[in-house]
């Protein structure tokens, strides 16, 4: 496979999408907050999302960033593992 940089530099981008696809199946990125109109929302990510053949979403942030619907009418899962911040994940 190829390295895509201007690819890789878009998702990167805090202003587009701040993610990165970590491995193929994988990607990490900055949840949406639709308390904050200035972020980005669930379905700005969604056709991305498909795009890179991403089917599940795990949200480490709390549940009041967004509603799991959003992700779910397009057929993305949401998982929720919430932690508090700076801390190491429930085992």
């Amino acid at each position: 496979a190829n390295f895509d940089l201007h690819k890789y530099c878009n998702m990167d981008n805090p202003a587009l999408f701040d993610m990165h696809q970590v491995c193929p199946k994988l990607v990490a990125f900055r949840g949406p907050d639709c308390r904050d109109k200035h972020l980005r929302q669930p379905a700005d990510f969604t056709g991305l999302f498909k795009r890179l053949g991403v089917t599940d979403v795990v949200r480490f942030n709390e549940v009041e960033t967004y509603d799991v619907k959003e992700f779910g009418k397009d057929g993305i899962a949401v998982h929720d593992m919430q932690f508090e911040d700076c801390t190491t994940p429930p085992s």
